[in-house]
């Protein structure tokens, strides 16, 4: 994914991810395999003995953590008569606090 971030979780067992799109414009069109995306998610997958590669993973899909609407998340998309933030480049993940 282009705008994925993951990081490990203190358990050693968790690994915690955000990511996906605000693709407002195309809500109402046919979706894809993940239907359409709303948002910035937060997802997470249990490292358990049978993961032995990335594509072992079972994520389970969270809420939505930020949408693109300007006018609530002060998000910044300067092309000019967009209202939303798409959040299609590159995501970033830190620990602050002891939180993510």
């Amino acid at each position: 994914a282009h705008n994925l971030a993951a990081v490990d979780c203190a358990d050693g067992q968790t690994i915690v991810a955000y990511g996906g799109q605000d693709n407002y414009q195309q809500r109402g069109k046919t979706a894809g395999p993940h239907g359409v995306q709303k948002g910035v998610v937060r997802l997470t997958a249990r490292l358990t003995p049978s993961v032995r590669r990335p594509a072992d993973l079972r994520w389970e899909v969270g809420h939505v953590v930020v949408n693109g609407k300007k006018s609530r998340t002060k998000c910044v998309d300067l092309r000019d008569g967009f209202e939303r933030c798409e959040y299609d480049g590159k995501l970033h993940l830190v620990r602050h606090g002891g939180q993510l």
